[in-house]
């Protein structure tokens, strides 16, 4: 009988930024003899601190995604809905909010020194009720898995801090990866002492990318992660597979396939 633990979630991390941005404005600075246009200063940003609420009730909306567009800036609300984005450039700047179960929304709001925008989400009450409903089913279909499973809700999965899935299975989840073989890129996990290449099950069908395909999926639009036989099998469903699913425009299959 499989053991179905909870998974408490960790305290959430700081908003991400994108790698090595930084260091290639500092070598393009080196290399150019004259800059046209000053760059923005890091003194010159801000950190911006707003909440996410719900349009209806006023009341918060916690683990909403708030991205700032045209770049890697983003955060999750907490379980008051207030959310924190650091290093933002000052002006008007496009807020793009969602979260399972509510209409995703775009807003302008002006980035300055002590703004803190209010960002409200409109709830679709039949979505939310379908999504408990489906993370029932998907938890009944593993009861009787013969083999140890994990699994991991949206809540552990954004509060992780990991990029891809890939990312969190190997830092967070504590999948071994090794190559395949000797001099070998191909990635597989140890199982037992012997090298297993891992099969993995995006939205209940099976995909050939293996542990390669894992670094594909960005965690933002990943809904749920179930790891089975020590990561012999990964599953992973997206907000927008569990989404239809709620509204009954895709269906689960009866039993568990591996």
């Amino acid at each position: 009988m499989a053991s179905l633990p909870d998974v408490a979630p960790s305290p959430r991390p700081p908003a991400l930024t994108r790698p090595g941005v930084s260091a290639l404005l500092t070598l393009f600075a080196a290399i150019s003899p004259v800059m046209p246009v000053r760059a923005q200063s890091l003194d010159d940003r801000v950190t911006v601190a707003g909440r996410v609420v719900d349009a209806d009730t006023g009341a918060p909306v916690a683990d909403a995604l708030v991205e700032i567009a045209d770049s890697w800036k983003f955060a999750y609300t907490d379980s008051s809905g207030a959310f924190v984005i650091d290093a933002v450039e000052p002006g008007m700047r496009e807020f793009r909010v969602r979260r399972p179960g509510y209409a995703d929304r775009t807003e302008m709001h002006e980035v300055r020194a002590g703004a803190a925008p209010r960002l409200e989400l409109a709830a679709r009450p039949l979505v939310l009720e379908g999504l408990a409903i489906q993370t029932a089913r998907l938890d009944r279909r593993l009861r009787d898995a013969p083999y140890e499973v994990r699994v991991f809700g949206r809540a552990a999965l954004i509060r992780s801090g990991a990029r891809s899935a890939f990312d969190f299975l190997h830092r967070v989840a504590g999948v071994q990866f090794v190559p395949c073989a000797p001099n070998d890129a191909t990635l597989c996990i140890l199982l037992r002492g012997a090298r297993v290449a891992p099969a993995l099950v995006v939205d209940d069908a099976a995909r050939r990318g293996g542990a390669e395909e894992l670094d594909r999926h960005d965690l933002r639009d990943v809904y749920r992660i179930e790891v089975l036989r020590e990561g012999a099998t990964v599953r992973i469903y997206t907000t927008e597979f569990a989404e239809d699913l709620a509204v009954g425009r895709r269906w689960l299959g009866p039993t568990l396939r591996k």
